[in-house]
């Protein structure tokens, strides 16, 4: 019987780890890589949209260095967002945290979504500052289990631990 109730904890543990290291670091290394798929798309966006507002293309320069602030925007929030993770979690503890975290990705998704229709690159922008303030909260509660885990899966669970490796890198194989 405690054989089994034991098998049983390991298993609740282990799914747990994966769906935190799914909600967390697996976004993280997603929105690492995916930025460089939509790359003439967006800048073509972004051209567009300024196009439409002036009257005249953006330089390409500009068109770049545009380009360049939304893609280092993600790496930003997610240092504001590793700042911001211990004061949030200290106040309102760390379910209610992760809960409010859902609230920056909903918000991106929405910018990100709307982004076309309302003719503005600068959401995309802000969506990007979103979206690396939640994987920046996320990574640094990187390991809520530890201290319930059993010993032996201490080193799993870790921060920065393999499984947070692994579904960084599961994403670029993706």
């Amino acid at each position: 019987m405690r054989a089994l109730r034991r098998l049983a904890q390991g298993r609740v543990l282990l799914l747990t780890i994966c769906a935190a290291g799914i909600g967390g670091t697996f976004q993280f290394g997603y929105n690492l890589s995916i930025i460089n798929a939509p790359t003439l798309y967006v800048q073509e966006f972004t051209n567009e949209t300024w196009r439409t507002r002036t009257g005249q293309p953006l330089p390409d320069h500009l068109v770049l260095l545009v380009w360049s602030l939304i893609v280092s925007l993600y790496p930003l929030g997610g240092l504001l967002g590793a700042l911001l993770a211990g004061p949030l979690a200290v106040t309102l503890g760390r379910k209610k945290s992760l809960l409010v975290n859902n609230v920056f990705v909903l918000a991106a998704a929405a910018l990100f979504g709307f982004s076309r229709r309302a003719g503005s690159f600068e959401m995309i922008m802000l969506g990007r500052l979103l979206v690396g303030i939640s994987a920046g909260t996320e990574w640094a509660w990187g390991s809520p289990f530890l201290p319930v885990a059993p010993y032996s899966f201490h080193s799993l669970i870790s921060f920065p631990g393999v499984l947070d490796l692994v579904m960084i890198y599961l994403k670029r194989l993706i």
